[in-house]
This record gives C-alpha cells, structure tokens and sequence, in this order.
C-alpha cells in the first residue's frame, strides 16, 4: 500500500462509534490499534510519509483506540505519537476535532494542563466552537476554583446554540451540587429532556437530583426507568435505580432484579456488586453477600471494599456457630 492508498485506509476506519462498539462486544473485536501501530512503523522506518490530514487520521486513530486498550503503557504510547507526529493545528474542522478529541483524552488522563492548551487552541480559531467550549466547562467544572469559569462557558454555549443538550446537561450537574442551584439544575435537565426524549444523559441526571431530595423518590424512579426505556441496557440508569430501590424498605426483591440485569450487561460491573453486597447484608443474607465478595475479588483481586466485607461476614459467622459456655 502506497501513501494514498494508507490514507484513504484510514479515513475508513476512523470513526469515533466504531471504536467505542468493539469495546463493549467482545466478540469479532478488531484490533484497530495493531494497523495502526504498523502505519506508524512504517513512518519511523522512513518507507513513506503521510499528509497532515493523514497523520490527523492516524492521531485521531491512537486517540481512540483507549476504548480498546486502556492501559497505562498505551497512555504513554498515545502520549509520545501525538508529540511526535500531530500537524499544527489550522481553522479547519479535521484539527479542530483532533485537538478537542486530544483534550478530552488529556483530561481523562490526568493531563489538565495539555487539555485546556489544546481547547483553548481550538476556541482561538473558531470562539463559537461549542463542543470545544463544552469540554473546556467540563474540565474547570472538576476544578474547585474554576466552577464559575465553568458556568460562564456552558451558558455560553447554551447562547449560542439554544438546543444544546450537552451544555445544558453539564451545567444542570454543575448547578445541582449548590443548594441555590437545584431548581434550575432541574428546569436545565427537563429542558434537555424536551429537546431530545431519548437523550440518556438529562434523564439519567435528573433522576439522580431527584432520587436526592426527600419525598421524589417515585419521581426518580420514574425517570430512571423511562431511560432504561429508551435504552434496555443503559448501565448508569439501572445502576442508579437499583441503589435508590436498596433505600426502601420492602423493596428488596425489585432492587436486586435491577442490579443483577446490571451485571448480566456488564460482567466486569463492580459498582452494582458493591451495592448488591451492601443489600444482602441488610437483608440478612450473609452467604450471597459472600458469593457476590468473591466475584468481585475476581474482578479485582485488590478490591478493599470486598476483602474487608469477606472479613466481617466470616467473622460474624464465626460468632454465630460459636457455643455460648454458659448455655446448658
């Protein structure tokens, strides 16, 4: 294969959805990252070059092959490609992608400076590029001392573009951690909701706002179950609704149907085991609690939450076969 012909490769098989799906089927998954390591190679070794929009493909390939490998060697392999090869960024829509998907990337990672230096790169060139500014909200809402910074930029966002559930979204949970802030958290994630019936993330929000405040919990019921609705096998509103349904009392059974359809999705789910573990044991059944200890363990063989649970309940059962001496 010549330059134009690994090109036009990958403009094909660059697509962000891709990606994401081979990571939740394991089944006929393709290791995009194994063609793209020999692309690379290829490059070190001087047998071709590629065109900027090549390399912006190939960057944009490493970037999301994390949702196939998420490794700590694959971050520093990421890390060093795109020093080495990412083009300068330019006013078209292809860098303006690379830099934002690279900053998100970059904050997943732990890189705060590297991501608010590609966005702000991007909002130079184009200061109405939503999905950047969106993102750079993101990253200063997770900052103590830049939330307010981060408010300005999803209601900036929501001004220029009045149907932007994201930003909405993303502001509404923003808002819902002050108490000043929990009507309008709600009005943000309804409105949300009215532009897109089927968008998860303000169902699965509101929900969440909801399940918190005393005398809603039918309301967040309600909407976790919509989402679950729209969505069979949407994890976070199952999960959400299965720990709220542990909080009532004679709801035990509905609860861990919930989170047992959790881990039927996910095998690997370790939250809605945890919760699992924490009902069993109030509902007094000490040797499911156990089981479900140890799946964890398989899971995670460090998992603290499990060793220290295994340690009680075996303890307390202990205790309960032991002989009282002063018994006749």
């Amino acid at each position: 294969m010549d330059e134009n012909d690994i090109e036009a490769f990958l403009g094909k098989i660059i697509n962000k959805d891709d990606f994401k799906k081979e990571k939740k089927n394991n089944f006929a998954q393709i290791q995009y990252v194994d063609y793209l390591n020999a692309i690379y190679d290829r490059m070190q070794n001087h047998t071709f070059n590629l065109s900027e929009i090549g390399r912006a493909y190939l960057c944009l390939g490493y970037l999301w092959s994390r949702f196939q490998q998420d490794t700590p060697e694959q971050k520093t392999l990421i890390n060093n490609i795109l020093n080495d090869i990412a083009p300068e960024i330019d006013d078209t829509h292809l860098m303006a992608i690379l830099y934002t998907e690279w900053a998100i990337w970059a904050r997943i990672t732990g890189y705060d400076a590297l991501a608010e230096e590609n966005l702000q790169k991007v909002i130079e060139k184009n200061e109405k590029d939503v999905v950047a500014l969106t993102e750079l909200g993101k990253l200063w809402a997770n900052q103590p001392n830049r939330t307010k910074d981060a408010e300005s930029c999803f209601r900036k966002v929501i001004k220029i573009d009045k149907k932007n559930i994201n930003a909405r979204t993303e502001l509404g949970m923003l808002l819902a951690k002050r108490p000043e802030g929990i009507a309008e958290a709600e009005s943000l994630f309804r409105e949300a909701i009215q532009i897109d019936r089927k968008n998860l993330p303000p169902h699965t929000a509101l929900g969440k706002l909801l399940a918190r405040q005393p005398g809603r919990e039918a309301e967040a019921e309600e909407i976790f179950r919509k989402a679950m609705n729209i969505d069979e096998r949407h994890i976070q509103s199952r999960f959400k609704l299965g720990r709220l349904l542990t909080t009532q009392p004679g709801r035990e059974e509905d609860a861990e149907e919930v989170l047992l359809k959790v881990i039927d999705i996910d095998a690997k789910d370790i939250q809605a085991r945890t919760v699992l573990v924490k009902l069993y044991k109030k509902w007094n059944k000490p040797q499911m609690a156990v089981k479900v200890c140890q799946d964890i363990l398989k899971c995670d063989s460090n998992n603290s939450f499990a060793k220290d649970s295994l340690n009680e309940l075996r303890n307390l059962n202990k205790k309960a076969n032991t002989p009282n001496p002063t018994s006749t």
